[in-house]
Order: structure tokens, then C-alpha cells, then sequence
């Protein structure tokens, strides 16, 4: 009998730690496509920071992809709290609906523009996706949803 109740425990305790096993950052995106096109700056179980290669490019990118808290993704007010921080910092807004914003710094002295694109997305996990963007010239809107699109095409299917 004893060994029975051992068993269902052991067998019980080896469920939990399987449904509770969570995914790191690295088994949803595609580390191998991305290591090919940029440089990983930093990585860790939660988050990966990757940049453009070339950093004398006319458009520079920054991309950060981090899994955040399913009560933090579930706020209705992520992105308005976004917004208003960068209102509130000289910067305007491009875009927004429900799940992206996009706002835009420009330096008029010295002609350097900057972008920043938020998105969240929930097709593995809570994602946010963050594409920073530093350029010697404006960027339109197309342009920063194809960065966008880029961003998203390194999260495994």
C-alpha cells in the first residue's frame, strides 16, 4: 500500500512541475534567424535585445522582445499610460489602436529622428514587442510596420 501512495505522489508531483514548467524567451523565438541578421546585446530567460549590425546605417533598429505578466499584458491601459509618458516628453504620436503605438522624436537642430513601435502580442505567451529606431532621416509609417512585421517574424509559429 505504501509503495502505491509513493507512486500516485511521485506520479502527481512530476504533473505539477510539467504543467507549471514555463517557457524561456529562447523557446519561442527563432534565436538562430535572429543571431544571422543582427547582434544579441543582451538575453535572459524573460528578454532578448538585438541590433542592427551595421551601426552607420541610415535607419538603425533596436529590438527588444520580453514576456511580461499576463496581469500587466491584460491592463486596457498599457498603451495610453505609454502614450501620455511620451506626450509628456516632447515626442508625438504616429499610430495607435488597440495593441500598438508608435510615436516619433525629431531633433530639429540636428536632424536625427527617432521612433519607437510597442505591440504586444499573445500567440505563445504575453510578448511585448518593442523596435526602437534611430534614423538621419524621416521614416514613414509603411516603413515602421514592415520594421513591425520583422519584429513579429522572430517568434516561432
Amino acid at each position: 500500500m505504501k509503495k502505491i501512495i509513493v507512486f500516485c505522489l511521485i506520479l502527481l508531483g512530476l504533473t505539477f512541475v510539467a504543467c507549471g514548467k514555463e517557457k524561456n524567451i529562447e523557446d519561442l523565438l527563432d534565436k538562430e534567424k535572429i543571431s544571422s541578421e543582427y547582434n544579441i546585446e543582451n538575453e535572459d530567460k524573460t528578454s532578448i535585445k538585438f541590433k542592427d549590425k551595421d551601426g552607420n546605417s541610415p535607419i538603425f533598429k533596436i529590438f527588444s522582445i520580453e514576456k511580461i505578466l499576463k496581469i500587466d499584458y491584460d491592463n486596457p491601459n498599457k498603451l495610453s499610460k505609454m502614450e501620455e509618458y511620451y506626450l509628456n516628453h516632447n515626442w508625438k504620436t504616429i499610430y495607435k489602436d488597440k495593441e500598438t503605438l508608435m510615436v516619433s522624436y525629431e531633433e530639429d537642430e540636428t536632424q536625427i529622428y527617432e521612433y519607437n513601435i510597442h505591440t504586444f502580442d499573445n500567440s505563445k505567451a504575453e510578448l511585448a514587442i518593442i523596435v526602437s529606431v534611430g534614423a538621419t532621416r524621416k521614416v514613414l509609417e509603411d516603413e515602421l510596420f514592415n520594421m513591425l512585421k520583422e519584429a513579429k517574424s522572430f517568434i516561432k509559429k
